[in-house]
C-alpha cells in the first residue's frame, strides 16, 4: 500500500520586480525591510529610505531602468553555482518535545562530511543513547577541549577525560586493552584532584600536552599535563592568586569607563541640554551604556543603538603638543606666552634652553583655542626668534543628549541643581573575566584577571615553563588574546595589537598606543641576621634607569606618644627619595638651570646615577624625617638602616623613551652596623 510522505525540505525562488507608486516617495521595496538606497534602483544620488511591508499601497509599473530582484528561501546561491538542490529529505517528529536543560551533560548529533556536502549536525537521533551524563555535583560544564581521541571535559569543580569512538577493556595481568565497541561516547576517566575551571573558560590555554587554566573557586592557577595538576599559581605566588581572584565577581557590576570634565546645563525638568566639550577622537557608547552625572548613575540610554560623540567640521581646537621650529636665543627657561597663529592668543608654553638661551623643549600649560595644526607661533619672554608649530590639536566636540535617550533619572540620587558644570561619565554593565592565552612567542602562559568592582582594576602576568616562575607583570588588559603563527596577538576596544613588534623604532612598554615605564622590585638581604648600613647602589646594564625608591624593613611598633594627637601605634623605617637616572639628572654646572636632555654644554654634574667604568652608581641619601635620640652628621643623613632593603628601579621617561633598557645586576655596598 502506498504511503504519502510529506517532504519537509525544499528550495524555493521568487522573483521580485521593484515596485514604483505615485507618492512623494515612488520607490518601495516589496519585502521585509533593509534600508536600500534608491541609487540602486535607478541610478539617482537621493537619501536612503525604508521601504513598506508587505508591498505597499502603490500601483505597479514596469520599466526598463527598474530591475528585477531574486530571493531564495533557504539556500544563498552564488555565481557558477553547480547546484542548490540537496535532495529530498524524510524527517521523523517527536510528539514528546519537551525542552530539557542539563548542564552536566553532554550530547552528540548526526555528522558533517565537507567532503561529500553532507550535513547531519541538525539531527538527534531518538533511536541512539546519544547523551553522557557527568557528576552534577560537580556543577555545569564549561570547556570541551579535543584532544587526539579524547575529549577533555571541564566542569567548574572537576577535569574529566573522556573516551570517543572506543573503550578500556581490563583483561587480568594483560592490563588496559582498547576497543571500538562504543559509538561515540566511552569510558569517562576523571583526573586525579578536586580541581575545575570555574566559570572561567576563558582562563584556558594549551600547549603540546600542556593545558593550562584558572581554578578561582581554589584560587589557583593551574597546569594539566601528562603528570596531572600542577598548582603553578604556588610557585611565589600562592597568597597573591588567592587574593586577586577572589575579586573576579561573576555578577554584572556597573563600571563607569570613561568620564569627561565639561559645562552642562541641566533644566528645572530634568531635560539635559546638548553638550559641548573637547574631545581629540570621535567615539561612541553602545547601548544599554550607564550614563553618570558627577560619578552618579542616572539610568540607561534606550533610543538608538548608539549615542554618537563626533567631531565637528572644523579643524581648529585646543593645542596638545607643539615641535621646534626656530630655536632662537636669549631666552629663560620657564613660562613664556606666544604670539600669532590662527587661535585666540591665549596659548602658553613652558620652556627648556640650551647655553646660548636656544629652545629646546616646549611643554604646553596653556592650550588656548582656535589653533590649527601648522600654525607657527612665536615665543615671548626674554629672547628673541624663537617660534614653535602646532602638530596636534583637540578638537571641539559635540554629543547631543536629551532626556529623550535616557530612560529615567535615578530617583534616589541628588543631581546637581540648574547650571552646574558637572563630569559627564559613560560606564556599562560588566562582568570579571580571566583571560587566558598561551604566549609563543616568548614561550609563557598569559594571564589576565580583570575584576569588575571599579575601573582599571586588572592584573596580567605571564608564567615561564623555562623559569618555572611567574617573571613579569604587564600593563595592558586584552579583552582576547591569542597566539598565530610564532607571533602574539591580544584585542583592546575593537581592534587588533601584535606584541612584539620589533619594526617600530622605541616600541618598547607601548599598550595600545600608550607608553607606560618599566619597572622591577627586588629585595637586598645578605647575612639576614645582620643589622646593615646600605651606603651605595649601583647596576649594570643600560642608560635610563632610576630608583623609584630604597627603603629598609620596618623597625616595629611604637606608641605615637612624641606625635600630635598622641595615641595609636606606627612603624618606622628607613628610605630615600628618587634616585635620577644617568641622563635625567644630568645638569650643567655653569648653568644649573639646563638639566637632562638640555643639558648640552660640558662639564656636567650628575645629581642621580654617576656613569663610572661602565657600571652606575649612586650613594644613598636619607630621606626620613629624622626621630628622637638619632644623631645627624651635617645637613643629611646617609645610609639606609636595617637587616635588608626592598629596591624599585624603572625606566625613566627621558632616555629613549621606549627604546632598549637591559639591567643585567645591581648591588650595594654596605657596612655593619650591629651583629
Amino acid at each position: 500500500m502506498a504511503y504519502a510522505l510529506p517532504v519537509k525540505y525544499y528550495n524555493s525562488f521568487l522573483l521580485k520586480k521593484v515596485q514604483k507608486s505615485g507618492g512623494a516617495d515612488p520607490f518601495t521595496w516589496p519585502g521585509l525591510p533593509w534600508n536600500p538606497a534608491k541609487s540602486a534602483y535607478d541610478g539617482n544620488a537621493l537619501t536612503p529610505v525604508y521601504p513598506t511591508f508587505p508591498f505597499g499601497g502603490g500601483t505597479f509599473k514596469t520599466s526598463p531602468n527598474l530591475n528585477w530582484y531574486l530571493e531564495e528561501a533557504r539556500i544563498k546561491g552564488g555565481f557558477n553555482n553547480t547546484s542548490v538542490d540537496f535532495g529530498v529529505r524524510a524527517y521523523a517528529v517527536e510528539e514528546t518535545n519537551a525542552q530539557t536543560n542539563n548542564q552536566s551533560s553532554l550530547i552528540y548529533s548526526g555528522v558533517l562530511n565537507n567532503a561529500t556536502g553532507f550535513n547531519a549536525t541538525n539531527v538527534f537521533s531518538i533511536g541512539e543513547s546519544i547523551t553522557k551524563g557527568f557528576n552534577p555535583a560537580d556543577g555545569s560544564i564549561q570547556k570541551l577541549h579535543a584532544m587526539d581521541t579524547n575529549v577533555v571535559v571541564f566542569q567548574e569543580s572537576k577535569v574529566n577525560k573522556i573516551l570517543i569512538n572506543k573503550n578500556i577493556v581490563y583483561s587480568g595481568d594483560q592490563g588496559a586493552q582498547q576497543t571500538a565497541l562504543i559509538r561515540v561516547f566511552g569510558q569517562i576517566y576523571p583526573y586525579v584532584g578536586a580541581y575545575g575551571i570555574s566559570k572561567n573558560p576563558e582562563s584556558f590555554a594549551v600547549f603540546g600536552n600542556r593545558k593550562y587554566f584558572a581554578d578561582q573557586n581554589q584560587g589557583l592557577v593551574l597546569r594539566l599535563s601528562n603528570d596531572g595538576f600542577t598548582p603553578i599559581s604556588s610557585y611565589g605566588m600562592r597568597d597573591y592568586f588567592r587574593d586577586t581572584l577572589a575579586t573576579v565577581s561573576t555578577n554584572y557590576r556597573e563600571v563607569l569607563t570613561e568620564a569627561h570634565s565639561i559645562n552642562i546645563v541641566i533644566n528645572a525638568d530634568g531635560d539635559l541640554t546638548p553638550i559641548v566639550f573637547e574631545e581629540d577622537k570621535s567615539c561612541s557608547y553602545p547601548l544599554g551604556s550607564i550614563v553618570y552625572i558627577n560619578g552618579l548613575p542616572v539610568q540607561n540610554i534606550k533610543t538608538s543603538s548608539f549615542v554618537y560623540l563626533t567631531n565637528i567640521t572644523t579643524t581648529t581646537g585646543r593645542v596638545d603638543t607643539t615641535t621646534i621650529a626656530t630655536a632662537g636665543s636669549g631666552y629663560t627657561a620657564g613660562l613664556n606666552a606666544t604670539t600669532g597663529g590662527s587661535g585666540d592668543g591665549n596659548l602658553a608654553v613652558t620652556i627648556g634652553v640650551n647655553g646660548s638661551g636656544g629652545i629646546t623643549s616646549a611643554t604646553v600649560t596653556t592650550p588656548g583655542s582656535g589653533y590649527k595644526v601648522g600654525d607657527v607661533v612665536t615665543v615671548g619672554g626674554t629672547g628673541t626668534s624663537g617660534t614653535l608649530t602646532v602638530s596636534a590639536v583637540s578638537i571641539l566636540s559635540s554629543l547631543n543628549f536629551s532626556e529623550q535617550n535616557v530612560q529615567a533619572w535615578n530617583p534616589s540620587i541628588s543631581y546637581p541643581t540648574v547650571g552646574t558644570a558637572v563630569t559627564l561619565g559613560f560606564g556599562t554593565k560588566e562582568i570579571g573575566r580571566i583571560f587566558g592565552a598561551w604566549d609563543i612567542h616568548d614561550n609563557s602562559y598569559a594571564i589576565s584577571i580583570q575584576s569588575n568592582n571599579g575601573t582599571n582594576n586588572y592584573a596580567t602576568l605571564t608564567y615561564s615553563e623555562s623559569s618555572r616562575g611567574w617573571v613579569s607583570r604587564h600593563s595592558y588588559k586584552p579583552q582576547f588574546m591569542d597566539s598565530m603563527r610564532d607571533k602574539f596577538y591580544s584585542t583592546n576596544q575593537g581592534s587588533i595589537w601584535q606584541h612584539y613588534d620589533n619594526v617600530t623604532v622605541n616600541n618598547r612598554t607601548n599598550y595600545y598606543g600608550v607608553r607606560y615605564d618599566a619597572s622591577i622590585e627586588f629585595v637586598l638581604n645578605q647575612n639576614p641576621s645582620l643589622t646593615k648600613n646600605f651606603l651605595t647602589l649601583g647596576y649594570e646594564g643600560s642608560n635610563g634607569w632610576q630608583a623609584d625608591f630604597f627603603k629598609s624593613d620596618f623597625e616595629g611598633f611604637d606608641y605615637k606618644y612624641y606625635t600630635t594627637p598622641v595615641g595609636g601605634y606606627i612603624q618606622n623605617q628607613d628610605t630615600t627619595a628618587l634616585i635620577l637616572s644617568n641622563l635625567k639628572g644630568r645638569y650643567e654646572i655653569n648653568t644649573p638651570a639646563n638639566t637632562g636632555t638640555s643639558a648640552v654644554t660640558p662639564p656636567f654634574a650628575y645629581a642621580g646615577f654617576a656613569r663610572k667604568e661602565n657600571r652606575y652608581v649612586a650613594n644613598l641619601i636619607n630621606n626620613s624625617t629624622a626621630r628622637e635620640g638619632e644623631v645627624i652628621f651635617g645637613s643629611s643623613m646617609s645610609g639606609i638602616k636595617g637587616y635588608y632593603s626592598t629596591v624599585q628601579l624603572s625606566t625613566d621617561d627621558t632616555t629613549e623613551p621606549g627604546g632598549e633598557k637591559e639591567l643585567f645586576l645591581v648591588s650595594s655596598t654596605f657596612s655593619v652596623s650591629s651583629y
